[in-house]
């Protein structure tokens, strides 16, 4: 069951891609074409794809990262190439995951199930209030 969809990767001149995370905690990207009509297509395969290991819960992307959210209170930024493991925090309170946006300053915002509202900055560190 598909969780969660964003665009990766959209700079100019470059292929769109797609990414999509699955319940189980399975990330895939897809490449995005423009058919012959000029409609957005998907690829028939993932170009790359990869499992979490964890049970996953909601999906943010960016120009250059994926992040997944999960019920552990864990948001994990992977790579929007390869889908290698970037950054990694994880939440004291252990609440699962259950929103991610990211800011127009490109701070990402996790609200958690327990309703907190957290701000991280790039490289998923706390911000300073």
């Amino acid at each position: 069951r598909v969780v969660g969809v964003g665009f990766v990767g959209a700079d100019a001149g470059a292929a769109a891609r797609l990414a999509s995370l699955a319940r189980d905690g399975e990330i895939k990207l897809w490449e995005v074409r423009t058919d012959s009509e000029g409609r957005p297509a998907v690829g028939a395969e993932p170009i790359v794809q990869r499992s979490t290991g964890v049970s996953a819960r909601v999906l943010a992307a960016s120009a250059d990262l994926v992040y997944v959210g999960d019920d552990a209170g864990a948001v994990v930024a992977y790579g929007a190439k390869d889908l290698e493991e970037a950054y990694r925090y994880e939440s004291d309170s252990g609440s699962a995951v259950t929103a991610l946006a990211l800011a127009p300053s490109g701070k990402l915002l996790v609200g958690q199930k327990d309703g907190s509202l957290t701000a991280l900055s790039r490289g998923l560190r706390l911000e300073e209030a």
